[in-house]
């Protein structure tokens, strides 16, 4: 059987070198490129919330 596999794109933190990463600027940059998602950084507070 002959498998295809695909390489996807992530802009890591954003475009980390363009803005400071994981900033909302760096996330919009990274939009404007063809890019298949974007990977950023979540933390849980000692409550449980998840915030980037």
């Amino acid at each position: 059987m002959n498998h295809c596999y695909q390489s996807l794109i992530y802009a890591h933190r954003g475009a980390n070198r363009e803005a400071a990463e994981n900033t909302r600027t760096a996330f919009d940059r990274a939009l404007s490129y063809p890019i298949d998602g974007i990977e950023t950084d979540i933390q849980l507070t000692r409550d449980g919330v998840a915030v980037l």
